[in-house]
C-alpha cells in the first residue's frame, strides 16, 4: 500500500486481532498503521505496522493517546500533540468517568477539593488551625505547663514553679505589738496578704505553694476553744482550692493546736509515721523536696507534765540558766534580763522558748534521705520554720540544734541547693559553702498597710529564678537574690 502526498494523514488506525467473543473476555492486541513519508519531493512513502494493547474502555478517546502516530522518515512530527497533553499525568484505572478517571493525585489537598462537603472540609481546617493558635498562646503565657517561659524573662521553661510565703499569724483581732513591743503586727491585713498570693500564684499556674509556719497567731484561741478553728478555717479559705499547699509548723501553730490535730490538718499521709511532721516528695526529675519539723523538741504547745515538753524543758535549762524547768515560757525570777540575759555566746541566743529541735530521730531520716538524694545526683529544696544559718537570720531565732544539721549538710557537698525558712520576721539571705542558698522570708504579719511580701520561685536544672513581690529585706548584705546558681 502506498500513500500519495496530496492523502490525508492518518493519525493512528487500529485493526483488532482478535474476534468480538475473544474481546468481550480479555482485551486483544490491535494493529497500528504508523505513516512516514520520504524526505524529498515525490518520493514514496511507506507504512510501518505495529502491535499495541488495545487501550481500557475508561481511555478511549483520551487526550492523551489522541496524540498523532505519524512522523516523518528523519524523525520530525508532522501533527505535534496538544500543549496540555505535554503535562504528565498518571491515569487511574477505576471505574467513573473519564474526566475523574486521570486527576492528578496531589495529596492532601485534593482530598479537600474532591471532598462532598466543601463546608465542613474548611471548618475541619479553621478548627485546626484555632487550635493551633490557642497552643501557641499559652506556650507564650505564664502557666504550669512544661511549655511556659520564665517569670524572670527567661525564655527556657522551668522544671517546676512554686510560690511561697512566711508567717501570715492570722488572729481575728485588731492590730497588736509583737513581745517587745518595738513592732506593729497586722493580724487581719496578713490574711489579705495570703488571699492575694494565692490569687496570683492561680494566675500565673505553680506546682504547689508553701507557708512557711505560722499560718495563725497564738492570740487566735486565746479566749475560746471555736475561735482557733475559725481562724485556720479562714485561713484555709484564703489559701484557695484548686493549690497544692505545704506547711512546715510554727511555733504560734503549735502554741494553739496540739501535735496530732496538725497532723491531720496539714501532714495526713504525706509523712514516715502517724506521729511525724516531717515528709519529703518529687517535685521534677532530678529534685527532691521536703518539709522538716523544727519543733520535734519544744516546750511550746504540750499540756503541763508531759513528757516530752519536760525533756525539752531540761535539755533547754542546761544551755540557758534563764529557762525554768517549771515553767520554760517564762523567763527565771532570778534573770531581770530576761531569757538573754548573761548569755555572752551569740550563738547561745538559740536556746529561747520560741524555737525548738529537730531532735535525733528526724536527722537520721534526713540523713537517710540527703544519702539517697546525693547517690541518685539529685538536688534537696527545704523548708523550715526557723532557719538553720545564722547569717541568713539573727542568732535568737535558729534552731536548738541547727549545728547538727549543717554538719549533716557538710556529709553531702553540692547536694542541698535551697533552704527556705520563715520565723524571723525581717528577711535574709546567705550563701554558704557547696553553693547552698540559705533564704529567710519576711513577714506578711508585720508588712506595713498595703505592703504585701511573697515570691514566686521558677526552678530549672543548675538555677533558680526568684520573683519577689512586696516587702524585701532592709539590708543591701541581706538582699535576696533574683537569681541563684546551685
Amino acid at each position: 500500500m502506498r500513500l500519495r502526498e496530496t492523502d490525508p494523514i492518518v493519525h493512528e488506525v487500529r485493526y483488532p486481532l482478535a474476534s468480538a467473543a475473544s474481546l468481550a473476555a480479555r482485551p486483544a492486541p490491535a494493529l497500528a498503521i504508523t505513516a512516514r513519508r520520504g524526505a524529498g519531493r515525490g518520493r514514496a512513502t511507506e507504512l510501518r505496522l505495529r502491535e499495541t494493547p488495545r487501550l481500557p474502555r475508561a481511555h478511549e478517546g483520551c487526550s492523551r493517546h489522541r496524540r498523532c502516530r505519524v512522523s516523518s522518515a528523519d524523525g520530525e512530527s508532522l501533527v505535534r500533540p496538544r500543549r496540555r497533553d505535554s503535562r504528565r499525568r498518571l491515569p487511574r484505572h477505576s471505574g467513573g468517568s473519564s474526566a475523574r478517571a486521570h486527576e492528578p493525585r496531589l495529596g492532601f489537598l485534593l482530598r479537600f477539593r474532591q471532598s462532598r462537603n466543601l463546608a465542613f472540609s474548611a471548618c475541619v481546617m479553621c478548627g485546626l488551625i484555632a487550635l493551633w493558635l490557642v497552643h501557641l498562646a499559652a506556650g507564650l503565657s505564664p502557666s504550669v505547663s512544661r511549655g511556659e517561659v520564665g517569670l524572670a524573662g527567661s525564655k527556657e521553661a522551668p522544671l517546676f514553679r512554686f510560690g511561697i510565703l512566711a508567717d501570715v499569724q492570722y488572729a481575728d483581732i485588731p492590730d497588736g505589738q509583737n513581745y517587745a513591743r518595738t513592732r506593729t503586727r497586722r493580724y487581719r491585713q496578713s490574711l489579705e496578704i495570703l488571699r492575694e498570693a494565692s490569687a496570683h500564684w492561680r494566675r500565673v499556674g505553680v506546682d504547689f505553694c508553701v507557708e512557711l509556719g505560722d499560718m495563725v497567731d497564738s492570740k487566735a484561741g486565746a479566749a475560746r476553744d471555736d475561735e482557733r478553728w475559725r481562724a485556720l478555717a479562714a485561713v484555709k479559705d484564703a489559701m484557695g482550692s484548686g493549690l497544692e499547699w505545704h506547711v512546715p509548723i510554727g511555733n504560734h501553730d503549735l502554741s494553739v493546736f496540739g501535735r496530732k490535730e496538725l497532723h491531720a490538718e496539714l501532714v495526713s499521709s504525706r509523712a514516715p509515721g502517724p506521729d511525724e511532721l516531717y515528709y519529703e516528695w518529687r517535685p521534677a526529675p532530678g529534685f527532691r523536696c521536703c518539709v522538716l519539723d523544727a519543733y520535734e523538741m519544744s516546750v511550746v504547745g504540750a499540756a503541763g507534765g508531759d513528757e516530752g515538753r519536760l525533756e525539752a524543758a531540761r535539755y533547754l535549762s542546761r544551755r540557758n540558766p534563764n529557762i525554768d524547768v517549771g515553767d520554760p515560757a517564762a523567763p527565771s525570777s532570778g534573770s531581770p534580763g530576761g531569757w538573754l540575759a548573761g548569755l555572752d555566746d551569740v550563738d547561745d541566743h538559740r536556746f529561747v522558748p520560741y524555737n525548738g529541735a529537730y531532735g535525733t530521730r528526724q536527722l537520721a531520716w534526713f540523713r537517710t534521705l540527703l544519702d539517697d538524694a546525693h547517690t541518685r545526683r539529685e538536688k534537696l529544696i527545704v523548708f523550715s520554720h526557723p532557719p538553720v544559718f545564722r547569717s541568713a537570720s539573727k542568732a535568737n531565732n535558729c534552731a536548738w540544734d541547727y549545728d547538727l544539721l549543717l554538719r549533716t549538710l557538710d556529709d553531702y557537698p553540692h547536694t542541698l541547693a535551697l533552704f527556705f525558712a520563715g520565723h524571723d520576721h525581717d528577711g535574709g539571705y546567705a550563701l554558704r559553702a557547696n553553693s547552698e542558698h540559705h533564704l529567710t522570708l519576711a513577714a506578711p504579719i508585720e508588712c506595713a498597710p498595703g505592703q504585701v511580701s511573697y515570691a514566686t520561685v521558677d526552678v530549672f536544672q543548675t538555677r533558680a529564678d526568684f520573683h519577689w513581690v512586696g516587702k524585701i529585706p532592709d539590708h543591701p548584705h541581706d538582699r535576696w537574690p533574683d537569681l541563684v546558681h546551685f
